[in-house]
């Protein structure tokens, strides 16, 4: 899995309300979820900003989910454990730091996307927060699927009222299978730069992160090892 930052500066496609549009910009990732005229374009949009970002690959299907709707996953899995490093005492005194939660749905939507008042704030210490739910997420998700083959399959019906996804049920059994039977890489980042800058042009100053091209080179290689060769091949060529 690789896991992006949300203020990563990259090309982003200007889309109107129909989905059409020439004009490019380089900003922030997440913009690219503003623009078309459907929860479907907006995903089509950023799945063609991730692919631009990571040179070109290949994307065979995206799935979205709200953020507001984490409790509903994190319920249906019967809850995920984390440890808790930063401090909630001024959201979610419940979570107390140092000790390792099984968290309820409610918890576990905070946990993964507040971020003001919760440490230091920042978004990086969110990320390493979403980086430890989504890997204790997967793993049970991979144990489940393991010991029911359909689980997967389940939990994608179970979440279809609420979230946006071109992929089917096949595609998402087959993927599940793929996966138990994989060895994981773990979830990788893009290292770079972070700084504040305006390059929204609204008069505000905003995060932003600036990937190293050979970061990018090296992630690309860790995670399609053989379409990296064949490229890197195809350009001696």
């Amino acid at each position: 899995y690789i896991q992006l930052n949300r203020d990563t500066i990259c090309k982003i496609h200007l889309l109107d309300q129909n989905g059409e549009g020439e004009a490019t910009a380089d900003i922030q990732l997440c913009i690219a979820h503003w623009y078309g005229g459907s929860k479907e374009m907006s995903a089509q949009n950023t799945e063609r900003a991730v692919s631009d970002l990571l040179g070109g690959i290949d994307i065979d299907g995206y799935y979205t989910l709200p953020m507001s709707e984490i409790s509903k996953l994190n319920d249906l899995v019967g809850g995920v454990s984390v440890k808790i490093e930063d401090d909630f005492s001024k959201v979610l005194p419940a979570l107390k730091q140092g000790e390792t939660v099984k968290l309820t749905g409610d918890q576990a939507e905070t946990f993964v996307r507040a971020r003001t008042e919760i440490g230091d704030g920042s978004n990086t210490a969110r990320m390493r927060r979403q980086k430890e739910y989504l890997s204790n997420l997967m793993d049970i998700i991979k144990k489940k699927s393991s010991d029911d083959s359909q689980f997967a399959v389940q939990l994608f019906t179970k979440l279809q009222d609420v979230s946006t996804t071109d992929m089917t049920t096949d595609d998402i059994y087959a993927l599940s299978q793929a996966v138990s039977g994989a060895r994981s890489k773990g979830i990788l980042q893009l290292k770079g730069k972070n700084k504040e800058g305006d390059t929204l042009n609204d008069g505000e100053m905003h995060a932003e992160f600036y990937a190293s091209k050979s970061s990018i080179a090296d992630t690309v290689k860790a995670l399609y090892p053989l379409t990296a060769v064949q490229k890197e091949k195809e350009k001696t060529e």
